[in-house]
């Protein structure tokens, strides 16, 4: 997992090979906490929207009451991830904490980092006469997915130095004294 081995990084491990490689329960466990995070709202928001018979404003009122306040959520335990991915087991709560008065810093980088990916898929998007073609539609979901890959390396490189700015540089009185107001 790409954002495995950023993780890795933070703590300066050195691999033995040139290939990092592995699935243990640390990896299963990281796989999980992305689909929760990655998937989960877009997962009731479209099952909402699916479920009402609403027009275009009524889908408008359900990005702006579901949607965003899901991305926002999404943002804060967002910074759980480098932090499991570096084996640490109380994520969630040191995400939610260290992310506390930056989230929309947070949702600021994340846009600046993923803004090349679609612009750069506009640029190459088949024409619509020859995505019927399968040669030339199987062509362009591979480079998509090249694409994908090579824009996801800035959003986790942002994500790891987030999660060492907020959560791993921060002073541990600076982070009793966080506690003691969330609480």
């Amino acid at each position: 997992m790409l954002s495995l081995g950023t993780g890795r990084l933070l703590v300066n491990e050195v691999w033995s090979g040139r290939i990092y490689l592995r699935l243990d329960r640390l990896v299963a466990s990281y796989i999980g906490l992305v689909l929760i995070i990655n998937e989960g709202p877009s997962i009731a928001f479209n099952a909402m929207v699916r479920s009402f018979d609403i027009g275009r404003d009524g889908r408008l009122i359900l990005v702006l009451a579901i949607g965003l306040p899901a991305v926002v959520l999404s943002t804060k335990i967002g910074l759980a991830l480098p932090a499991r991915a570096l084996g640490n087991s109380d994520t969630v709560r040191q995400a939610w904490r260290g992310s506390r008065g930056n989230v929309w810093r947070l949702m600021a980088g994340f846009a600046l980092c993923s803004l090349p990916m679609p612009v750069l898929d506009v640029m190459v998007w088949p024409d619509p006469t020859e995505a019927s073609q399968p040669l030339t539609y199987a062509g362009w979901q591979t480079l998509h997915i090249g694409i994908a890959f090579l824009f996801g390396m800035p959003i986790v490189s942002f994500l790891s130095l987030a999660y060492r700015r907020l959560i791993q540089d921060r002073n541990p009185a600076d982070l009793t004294a966080l506690n003691m107001t969330i609480c």
